[in-house]
């Protein structure tokens, strides 16, 4: 990975500040209605004031890879960028766009040194603060396509790069969140569950022939164990963040979107362990937000009745809950304990993870 820079100054123009509009050239007036952000050096996006917090980062994050495309001549999108381009949903989404590029800058001193003679903890405060963050990494250029109006790395290239480079908690969610988009599930995807599964184990069946050129280079080791755990059926990061941390630690039979039969027909939980009868439910704030929140809510404590009847556990657990590793393992142990093996798959674990917790 080679250092991101900011992007140069672009003309100058007024202009009247509305939401999502893409501003350049001098900073527009403050509006209670709006918030302004920097793209780059004289330019700026706007966003709605009351837009949920992650639906403007991802404005930004869009708004930088758009600048950074239009004005890096060979640039291409890649890693989290491409993955939100193909329709991904990440875990974290960093403001700063991720470009590769077809050139090498060479590393210049900056007011704390060199960068790469730097810390890991320093270079990273350091590229925190860029706009765009340049890579090197080898590219298949006949695997590139262009998504509204950016050059990006194919839905294949991308899942495999994702795998390998990005950190495990993240690489997980963003890969089980593409493999859905590859086997093509959509809102009704319960009505034809297996051509779903079915269509997802032929992409990563093709997707495990690729990471093999790859072999006993950086991050194949971590991307095989990824695409070996991946699953078209988690509808959000955080279902999926719980299945890793539960395989990670050893609860090898934990099932996405776990079938239970009812009294009154089939239900699903977001992560289930069968033969300890508990249901574990991801609830984060999109799931309530909007003006149906209250009917969702409603539906939810009904469907917990039935699935309790049917001999099951609900387990509710809001995203704070499944941040804390620490805490979600507690939360494992005290209704699954049953059922952990002694080996989990390690290399789910970051680094810190496993200190910790392997």
């Amino acid at each position: 990975m080679d250092v991101g820079e900011e992007l140069g100054h672009s003309h100058r123009m007024e202009t009247c500040p509305k939401p999502g509009d893409d501003l350049r050239h001098g900073a527009p007036a403050a509006s209670p209605a709006v918030s302004i952000h920097r793209v780059r050096p004289g330019e700026y996006v706007t966003t709605p004031a009351s837009a949920p917090w992650w639906e403007r980062d991802e404005d930004l994050h869009r708004a930088r890879l758009r600048s950074a495309c239009h004005h890096i001549i060979g640039a291409v999108a890649v890693l989290q960028s491409a993955a939100l381009l193909h329709g991904a949903h990440l875990k974290t989404l960093s403001p700063q766009a991720h470009l590769w590029v077809p050139w090498r800058r060479s590393a210049t001193p900056g007011q704390t040194g060199r960068l790469w003679s730097l810390s890991p903890a320093l270079r990273e405060v350091r590229l925190s603060g860029r706009s765009v963050v340049n890579h090197r990494m080898e590219i298949d250029q006949e695997d590139v396509v262009d998504i509204d109006g950016m050059p990006t790395t194919g839905l294949m290239q991308t899942v495999v790069q994702c795998a390998r480079f990005l950190p495990a908690d993240e690489a997980f969610d963003v890969v089980d969140s593409l493999v859905a988009v590859a086997a093509g599930r959509d809102a009704q995807w319960r009505e034809h569950r297996s051509e779903v599964e079915s269509a997802a184990r032929m992409f990563l069946e093709s997707a495990r022939r690729v990471l093999e050129g790859f072999r006993g280079q950086r991050g194949a080791a971590q991307a095989r164990e990824i695409l070996e755990c991946s699953t078209p059926l988690s509808e959000s990061v955080w279902e999926s963040e719980m299945r890793r941390v539960a395989l990670a630690a050893g609860y090898v039979e934990a099932e996405p979107q776990m079938e239970i039969r009812t009294s009154t027909g089939v239900r699903w939980a977001d992560l289930g362990m069968r033969r300890a009868r508990r249901c574990f439910e991801a609830n984060g704030d999109v799931k309530y937000s909007g003006p149906d929140g209250d009917d969702v809510r409603e539906a939810q404590a009904w469907r917990n009745e039935e699935l309790r009847s049917a001999g099951f556990r609900v387990v509710d657990l809001a995203v704070p809950q499944i941040r804390d590793t620490a805490g979600l393992l507690r939360v494992l142990n005290e209704h699954a304990g049953d059922t952990r093996g002694r080996r989990g798959r390690r290399l789910l674990w970051t680094p810190f993870e496993r200190a910790r917790f392997a």
